[in-house]
């Protein structure tokens, strides 16, 4: 038989080599790699003409409308002067007798404002007239909404049948007055001929309700009926323009665009997304002729770092250092920064089991 210590030594080596396996075991599992890339995300912009019309590479309309608008204006620098408010009542007879009302005639509201008619007046029996009326006191106080007058000089009984009401506000407790100057009428103008446009896009739009459409002013004529240095409360700016509208597919326009958009990728580490917002379309040139406009289209994306890149698999790191890990990201478009941690801390490169990698792509605007 073999000695004791024969089998004592075979039994202390196996179990040291089983330690030493589990050693091995043991720290190859518990080697790890973090590798964090941060991605900045880059503007990328670009412009497209495209023609829009009959015959042209999308279909629209290109068309005009001619509209008109009298506006009233106050100059600047105006003073302002205290009046008496004027305004027009509706008299009312319900009675069977016409009713006669002198000048003067008060007419009074529940809050106690007077006013007064300013000309002799009779009201048919079961009827309706209109009169001029007049506050009894300046200012701006007497400037009041439609109201309800009654009539203190007839009797009390007649006073419920024979009555007033307005349905315009009164005007002139408070005037502005100033001088009509170059920039005032400039101003007027280019606010008046900025209506029509508005108001020429909302008939066309209405023709073309399901298209997009880009405006254009290209004939306006105005006139004032008032001078420049005269002293006025208000003057009129009477107006002509002729608007071009011209109306396209939004959709197929923004589809082109961001296909355009996506061409720009020029590698597998790069993704381009377009921004959500709409195409900015400005009109460039027109033909009335043959009604047809091409329309500079411009429109923008963001490129980052494709954390789905081929170039981001984990095996490409497999036995890297951390500097060698760094100088192969940075040397990636959009990347903006590396972040490596091993673990344990003795571990200074990245182990060969993708388990153990794990790599992290952040993106920052």
């Amino acid at each position: 038989m073999r000695p004791a210590r024969f089998y004592r030594a075979v039994a202390i080596t196996f179990l040291l080599l089983t330690l030493v396996l589990l050693g091995a075991i043991f720290f190859m599992s518990s080697k790890q790699a973090t590798i964090t890339v941060t991605s900045k995300l880059e503007p990328i912009d670009l412009s497209a003409s495209i023609g829009v019309g009959s015959g042209m590479e999308f279909p629209g309309a290109v068309v005009t409308s001619t509209v008109t608008l009298q506006k009233k204006f106050s100059p600047s620098g105006s003073r302002t002067e205290t009046g008496v408010a004027v305004g027009t009542v509706t008299l009312y007879n319900d009675t069977s007798s016409e009713q006669a009302l002198i000048p003067t005639t008060r007419l009074l509201t529940a809050s106690g404002t007077l006013f007064r008619i300013k000309s002799r007046v009779s009201i048919p029996a079961h009827g309706t007239v209109s009169a001029e009326v007049y506050a009894d006191v300046v200012g701006v106080e007497s400037e009041i909404g439609p109201s309800d007058f009654t009539i203190p000089g007839l009797p009390k009984d007649k006073q419920k049948v024979i009555y007033a009401r307005s349905t315009e506000k009164m005007k002139g407790g408070e005037t502005k007055i100033g001088i009509l100057t170059a920039d005032d009428l400039k101003k007027a103008e280019e606010q008046l001929v900025s209506e029509l446009k508005g108001k020429a896009q909302e008939e066309m739009q209405k023709l073309y309700p399901d298209y997009k459409g880009v405006y254009s002013v290209i004939q306006s004529v105005t006139e004032a009926d008032s001078q420049i240095g005269k002293e006025i409360s208000e003057f009129s700016v009477t107006g002509r323009a002729t608007v071009l509208g011209v109306f396209y597919d939004e959709t197929k326009i923004k589809e082109k665009v961001e296909n355009d958009l996506k061409k720009r990728v020029v590698s597998d580490s790069e993704i381009v997304k377009p921004r959500s917002e709409s195409p900015a379309v400005v009109l460039d040139k027109y033909d009335l002729i043959s009604n047809t406009a091409t329309l500079t289209v411009s429109y923008g994306g963001v490129a980052s770092l494709n954390p789905d890149s081929k170039k981001l698999e984990k095996f490409e790191f497999f036995g890297m250092g951390k500097d060698e890990i760094r100088r192969y990201l940075l040397a990636l478009d959009h990347v903006y920064s590396v972040d490596v941690k091993f673990s344990p801390a003795w571990v200074s490169t990245v182990p060969h089991v993708s388990d153990h990698v794990f790599v992290i792509v952040k993106t920052i605007e």
